[in-house]
């Protein structure tokens, strides 16, 4: 109740930033835009946990913002995903990058793999009730792995790319420029990896026991 509506207000300044500077056409803003639409939703996703709501809601009704909110659970680890590969190329060719060109598959393959996603979740029959007592995938289903993909997809791409990124371009001029670009996708690769492990870890047919102070750390 605290620490989401912080970061809500936080992202909501930034794309409100991004508005006002007409930054939104620029390189690569449009990326930072949707990555920073997709956290406020997961921010206020936190709500669900508070037991008054959670208790107000149906199955379906926590089942469908569980899907809703995984739609932009993978939303999230996609356009950090392509900021990383699209930081790489800037890197690469300074001069030319063909972004304008490029910005319509990765809005495309980031939606339609998100929203994949979300009807997986939305037919599979579950209550929608997580490990962390919110509204995400029901808890030690094998849905759990949905939630635990980015793990072992996204994530080592992001910081193996973020990496390589820094290496090529120590002591260039470039390195200073997207600088912040580097630190938004490292901050966040870093801050979703535990909640991912936890969600895979939890699936009943691997036999692990959560601790309950990992899901207290994740869920604070």
């Amino acid at each position: 109740m605290v620490l989401a509506p912080i970061s809500v207000i936080s992202e909501s300044i930034l794309i409100y930033g991004f508005w006002r500077l007409k930054q939104y056409e620029n390189h690569p803003e449009s990326l930072i835009f949707w990555q920073s639409l997709a956290q406020i939703i997961l921010d206020i996703h936190w709500f669900t946990g508070i037991e008054t709501f959670h208790k107000a809601m149906s199955d379906f009704d926590c089942l469908f913002l569980g899907a809703f909110s995984l739609y932009f659970y993978y939303l999230s680890w996609n356009y950090i995903l392509i900021l990383a590969i699209e930081i790489l190329l800037k890197i690469q060719n300074p001069v030319k990058t063909g972004y304008k060109k490029r910005r319509i598959w990765y809005h495309i393959l980031a939606h339609l793999s998100s929203l994949v996603v979300f009807i997986i979740i939305l037919t599979s029959g579950t209550d929608g009730a997580s490990i962390m007592k919110t509204c995400f995938v029901e808890h030690q289903s094998i849905y759990e792995l949905l939630a635990g993909f980015p793990v072992i997809f996204h994530f080592p791409l992001c910081i193996g790319i973020t990496l390589y990124a820094l290496y090529i371009s120590a002591g260039t001029f470039i390195v200073h420029y997207l600088k912040y670009h580097l630190l938004v996708v490292l901050v966040f690769a870093l801050s979703w990896l535990p909640i991912g492990t936890i969600h895979a870890l939890n699936y009943k047919g691997f036999g692990v026991n959560i601790p309950l102070w990992a899901i207290y750390v994740n869920f604070n």
